[in-house]
């Protein structure tokens, strides 16, 4: 069976059987897949008959991202390698910036240990990089393991199919054709990295502040010299201001003084993608697809490197404007004494700044994750919002955002009854442990628990029903945090 470019198309098949699941065109990118894996993301009118079954063309695409995260924001963190099963998309994060990403194969919680299809660097091969399937150690000292979450995917079957499609591939490259891309590919059937689009955004911020700042240190270079030409011409000292030295006076001043003009662009400009982002990244805290510690992990990450880009552009620009100043001085003192001093400061300044500006949202991008673990390892707790009802089950800790004076109410969920009613055991100042009804009105925010860290839910509700009727809130010592954390939370013996 060939593709209509011409190319054979490799199939898909999973396990034991030998039933197709799919078929790639691996050339051109297009898809086929069989009929009950598509709903409406599928091409109807695009199909192909392969050994007397249909497949139909797959034309799903996923959500186009803008570079704001490294790392899809949608995501749970792992504490244990029996929250993950095959088919999982996993990403753990090197210490040096980078994440790596695999699709799970099987899963030994016994050992601790994951058998995982990723690009890897094959020994005795030059340790050339290629797709391969091989059993890691979950526990590595480098890893902060997180499962990429999807609204849209694959059953499993066909995710480890096209994984398995793709053994021995030695096409990788870094931004086009990379592990997380083959991982999404994996997941959704395109091709998506968020960490190269993340890249490329952070090298567009760095050309707009660049262009930015010269624009603007030319406009005060131009519009500062002619106001001193000028001044010299209506007093009379035509001579003066002509003479190599004068302008050359001139210009130097002027270059020196570019350099504030160029530390208020980079501020400003810096402080707009910063606010910019920690909006875009509030607003997916607001409708559930990020939970509180990956937004404070991120929008720690993402004020590092603002500071980090601000701090390094400015020491680094004026650093390199005193460089360019002597060697602008050696280079133009026989032709134009002065001239080449004030080439150099400016050139220098704008060759430094930009070296800062890359320099410091790489610091800030190694610096944020650390800075942002310490903060959620404080803070202990994960949270995120919940937007449909279905999501809520019995034993859940849920937040409900119900007033002014008590803005974060926990409660512990005894019964679901959509659309629109939870029963909830919480711990109030009126009446003490109490079980009632709570209308599910958003905002509300459900407790993240590592499977090992919470009791089963039976057992919560169990422990929530004990304390009814008792009164003995607390503001400081019992409210309905410690309540709904004492019934929920498994402490280690």
């Amino acid at each position: 069976m060939q593709c209509e470019c011409g190319t054979t198309l490799h199939t898909y098949t999973h396990g034991k059987t030998s039933d197709t699941l799919g078929l790639l065109c691996q050339p051109c990118g297009h898809e086929w897949l069989k009929e009950e894996y598509l709903t409406n993301s599928g091409a109807r009118d695009k199909n192909i008959i392969f050994k007397g079954k249909k497949y139909v063309q797959h034309d799903f695409d996923v959500e186009k991202g803008m570079g704001l995260f490294q790392v899809s924001s949608n995501r749970t963190e792992l504490d244990s390698c029996k929250q993950l099963k095959p088919g999982d998309h996993i990403s753990w994060h090197y210490h040096y910036v980078i994440y790596h990403h695999a699709i799970v194969v099987d899963v030994n919680p016994s050992q601790n240990r994951l058998q995982v299809v990723h690009y890897g660097k094959v020994k005795g091969e030059n340790k050339k990089i290629k797709i391969v399937k091989e059993w890691i150690d979950f526990a590595k000292p480098c890893w902060e393991a997180i499962r990429i979450d999807y609204t849209n995917d694959f059953p499993p079957e066909l995710v480890l199919a096209r994984a398995e499609s793709k053994l021995g591939e030695t096409k990788y490259h870094f931004l086009d054709n990379n592990c997380e891309s083959f991982a999404t590919f994996c997941k959704t059937g395109v091709n998506e990295s968020c960490q190269a689009k993340w890249l490329a955004q952070k090298l567009k911020e760095v050309l707009k502040v660049t262009g930015t700042r010269v624009v603007a240190e030319l406009t005060k270079v131009s519009g500062a010299l002619g106001k001193e030409i000028t001044k010299d011409i209506a007093e009379g000292a035509v001579k003066a201001a002509v003479s190599k030295v004068a302008v050359a006076e001139v210009l130097e001043t002027v270059a020196k003084a570019s350099n504030y003009v160029g530390a208020g662009v980079v501020i400003v400009l810096e402080s707009g993608f910063l606010i910019w982002d920690l909006s875009q990244m509030y607003s997916k805290r607001k409708d559930g697809s990020m939970s509180k510690n990956a937004f404070i992990k991120e929008a720690t990450q993402r004020c590092s490197q603002a500071l980090g880009s601000v701090g390094l552009t400015i020491g680094l620009g004026l650093a390199g404007s005193k460089l360019g100043a002597l060697v602008g001085g050696a280079i133009g003192s026989f032709a134009a004494p002065g001239v080449g001093t004030a080439a150099g400061i400016y050139i220098g300044s704008l060759l430094g700044g930009v070296i800062g500006s890359i320099g410091g949202r790489a610091f800030g991008a190694v610096l944020g994750p650390a800075a942002g673990k310490i903060i959620t390892t404080v803070i202990k707790r994960d949270d995120k919002a919940v937007k449909d009802i279905g999501d809520v089950e019995p034993g859940d800790q849920l937040v409900f955002c119900s007033g002014l004076l008590h803005p974060r109410c926990h409660a512990i969920v005894v019964e679901v009854e959509p659309p629109k009613a939870i029963r909830v055991i919480r711990n109030t100042a009126a009446s003490g442990i109490v079980e009632e009804w709570e209308l599910f009105k958003q905002p509300i925010y459900k407790v993240m628990y590592g499977e090992s860290k919470s009791y089963d839910p039976d057992v919560v509700i169990s422990r929530a029903r004990s304390k009814i009727v008792q009164k003995d809130y607390n503001l400081q010592t019992n409210n309905c945090k410690h309540f709904a954390c004492w019934c929920k939370e498994l402490k280690k013996k």
